[in-house]
């Protein structure tokens, strides 16, 4: 799994040349400059976004909050919603008809992802951690970065769907009405919806407005197994998920 830091701050080779100052300019003229690289290359190692090129995304282990990149779009390392700080763990693109429509990010509390990391450390993670952390009943968030807009009724007759094998049609389709009460008439490009589970209680905000919840049994975990499940909706969205998570039991 190849990971490159990124630094956010990008500069000219030119801004930074120590040692080629014309022969009348003072040594103490260099200083400025010499403190500014110091800066920035501090600023380098506190503000620092992992990516991995394609559809898949391993996460960073550090504490400090910074930015990660799920396929090209930008992803916060740590959210705090409907109470604890949660991590991100890793994501990929839903795609359909092999366009790009949104990036998913997993986020869990920190004691969660530990637990499972305690749990899988040996063996093969793949054949029972994904379905492991979709059942868990501890707070765990999904966030939708959009690629594109979309219709709203597009995004939630889509999740509404997925979830009938798992939830019926009747509960689908009371999360559906939900979920699309909660949009506008778009989802812009750019948007994040945050669904947030909690046991049987489900959160939905989008774009850092007031969430609303639904409680449902059996529907947190029927949520998550859209994206981790047998059957994904979306391969390398789940595929991009066991990697993060494998990169998190080798560190």
């Amino acid at each position: 799994l190849l990971l490159s830091v990124r630094c956010p701050l990008t500069f000219s080779p030119s801004s930074f040349v120590v040692g080629k100052s014309p022969a009348n300019m003072s040594k103490a003229a260099n200083l400025p400059s010499l403190l500014l690289v110091v800066a920035v290359a501090a600023l380098a190692v506190i503000y620092k976004p992992t990516h991995l090129s394609g559809d898949g995304f391993a996460s960073t282990t550090t504490d400090i909050v910074g930015l990660a990149e799920i396929d090209g779009l930008a992803f916060p390392s740590m959210i705090s919603t409907q109470g604890p700080k949660q991590t991100l763990i890793g994501g990929g693109t839903r795609r359909k008809w092999n366009v790009k429509v949104y990036a998913v990010g997993f986020f869990a509390e920190r004691k969660t992802i530990k637990a499972l990391q305690r749990k899988h450390s040996e063996g093969n993670i793949e054949s029972r951690f994904a379905q492991d952390f979709a059942e868990h009943r501890s707070t765990k968030s999904l966030l939708l970065r959009f690629h594109r807009g979309v219709s709203s009724e597009d995004v939630s007759d889509a999740l509404g769907e997925a979830l009938v094998p798992s939830v019926g049609e009747v509960k689908a389709k009371e999360f559906q009405d939900f979920l699309l009460s909660m949009l506008n008439d778009r989802v812009e490009k750019g948007s994040d919806i945050y669904i947030t589970c909690r046991g049987d209680k489900v959160f939905v905000s989008t774009n850092g407005k007031d969430s609303s919840a639904i409680s449902m049994k059996g529907l947190s975990s029927a949520i998550f197994n859209i994206y981790l499940g047998s059957k994904p909706v979306s391969p390398p969205v789940k595929e991009g998920f066991e990697k993060a998570f494998a990169e998190l039991i080798e560190t």
